[in-house]
């Protein structure tokens, strides 16, 4: 009967077997923020020492962030900055978004992502990008041999759950930030995602340029309803 650990936590077995094969350098990449209605598209980028034996129990019940807690997330955060080899987290305004489309947007942010992590390890080029596969990449500027897209892949590779995670808490600390100066979006509550309250404040207060994703269809939709 395996551990209990190994139900909770992401497996490494993907990264183990690319490593057997002498491709080292490995980077898990995820992002957070693809449905909302208001700032940013935030995107991690994690390699992980594949070779500390240790590694799992550093990294225990680290799995699909969505699965996780928001006190475990942050109560994870800085261990997995810690151990990781390379870590690099990147982000898109909502006015880039609105200018250049969400996919382009969303391919910007995983190259800049990617490249920090490999300018950390003195690389060009990773031996494989795992890439969680519920989103369409418009283009990723790497070798199609070293891209493998996995479908729920924070739950089959722990590179990209850490990178899940680091996007989702930095994302989360960014939209708690500017309660400061928007109190009445009560961002707080919904993180820019389009919950009712959302929905209430937008209808009360309208949407700012720059914050919203003006381009979105809800947001139109719902700002400037057709007329019959």
């Amino acid at each position: 009967m395996p551990p209990r650990r190994s139900a909770c936590t992401t497996p490494l077995t993907l990264e183990h077997e690319f490593q057997a094969q002498g491709k080292p350098i490995i980077i898990g990449v995820d992002e957070v923020g693809y449905g909302a209605w208001a700032g940013p598209l935030v995107v991690g980028a994690v390699c992980l020492p594949l070779g500390q034996p240790d590694l799992l129990e550093t990294l225990k019940g680290i799995k699909d962030s969505k699965q996780m807690t928001h006190r475990q997330r942050e109560t994870a955060y800085e261990p997995i900055q810690h151990v990781a080899s390379a870590w690099e987290v990147a982000q898109v305004e909502a006015h880039e978004i609105d200018a250049m489309g969400l996919a382009r947007a969303h391919a910007q942010a995983m190259e800049q992502a990617v490249r920090g992590c490999l300018r950390q390890l003195n690389c060009s080029e990773p031996d494989m990008l795992l890439l969680d596969g519920n989103r369409t990449w418009k283009s990723v500027p790497f070798e199609a041999s070293r891209v493998m897209r996995i479908t729920q892949g924070e739950r089959h590779s722990l590179s990209i759950a850490c990178a899940s995670v680091l996007a989702k808490v930095w994302r989360d600390r960014h939209m708690c930030s500017l309660v400061t100066h928007y109190p009445e979006y009560q961002f707080e509550d919904h993180k820019g995602y389009g919950t009712q309250k959302h929905r209430e404040a937008l209808l009360q207060h309208g949407a700012k340029q720059g914050l919203h994703r003006m381009s979105y269809k809800p947001i139109q939709q719902l700002l400037h309803p057709p007329s019959f």
